[in-house]
């Protein structure tokens, strides 16, 4: 990765420190269902993609309740109490370090794409994304197929990238990408699990520097 001229970065427990929000939103959830409630620590051994199969490892049951009416609740919690997220520092002083660098950044999301712009523009940092790409709903899922449709719609060679995420679901995404992928600690999944893809794991992204 000694060429690097283009970060893609995940969104969700990378650049945002939502992790607890998750939780409070699971557990809200679950209380609701009187469903046992999930530690932090059960939370990142069960949390992952499709999202689908998280909810049955929480505890849901889509023979009692279909996703489709579980999902809606999510957004509802989620982004009535978004005074409980932040971006992580680390991101922050990263892009402080790279003011003079030519780096094209992306931000790739499973994120409903309309609410993820309110969202960087809310957090302060739209100026650093050179394109933003989501999904068409808020079902979380899809990123992979809309990824690809925009590189190649963009023009966007993905020779000289790098994905940056925090799950296993993002190093699945930099294969199907084809590019090499670092993984972030702090996010939504334990560093045990993160070990199992073979990737480069970071506690701080200047280390990529």
């Amino acid at each position: 990765m000694k060429n690097i001229n283009t970060i893609i970065w995940d969104f969700n427990g990378t650049i945002l420190d939502d992790i607890d929000l998750c939780l409070f939103v699971l557990n809200s959830m679950l209380k609701k269902r009187n469903l046992p409630e999930k530690s932090i620590e059960e939370y990142r051994e069960i949390f992952g993609f499709p999202i689908k199969e998280y909810y049955i490892k929480a505890g849901f049951d889509f023979e009692k309740e279909p996703y489709e009416e579980i999902a809606p609740d999510f957004v509802e919690l989620y982004f009535g109490n978004t005074h409980k997220y932040s971006v992580f520092d680390d991101f922050i002083k990263f892009q402080q370090n790279i003011k003079n660098k030519s780096l094209t950044q992306i931000l790739l999301s499973a994120t409903r794409e309309d609410l993820l712009l309110n969202q960087i523009k809310e957090l302060g940092i739209s100026e650093y994304f050179d394109h933003v790409i989501g999904t068409n709903d808020i079902f979380a899922h899809g990123k992979i197929e809309r990824a690809k449709i925009y590189f190649k719609e963009n023009n966007i060679d993905l020779k000289d990238a790098v994905l940056i995420g925090d799950t296993i679901h993002d190093f699945d995404v930099s294969r199907e990408l084809c590019c090499p992928c670092v993984l972030y600690n702090k996010g939504h999944q334990s560093i045990a699990r993160l070990e199992k893809t073979g990737c480069k794991i970071i506690s701080s992204f200047n280390e990529i520097l």
